[in-house]
């Protein structure tokens, strides 16, 4: 579940809202499916604050390329109109 929550918690609403516009015209109706699917969203994000490890820094870094050299990008950024690309 930790690796695909936050998957969840953003297409959640989105899944909620197409199977909304799929659904009959019903107004009652659909404001019990949306609050149905909203409760599920918070449900789901509740997951996050009382599974959070306390006390380390567990970021996972794999997308980050390993060839990127820290001399090429420079701090603070020229004084250039640009800044960075130029």
């Amino acid at each position: 579940m930790n690796d695909c929550i936050l998957t969840l918690i953003t297409f959640t609403p989105a899944v909620g809202a197409v199977l909304l516009m799929l659904m009959p015209r019903n107004d009652r109706l659909l404001r019990w499916a949306a609050l149905m699917i909203s409760l599920l969203t918070f449900g789901l994000s509740l997951y996050l604050p009382l599974n959070i490890s306390h006390g380390t820094f567990d970021f996972n870094r794999d997308w980050i390329t390993t060839g990127i050299s820290t001399s090429t990008i420079t701090w603070p950024p020229t004084a250039s109109p640009c800044g960075w690309c130029c």
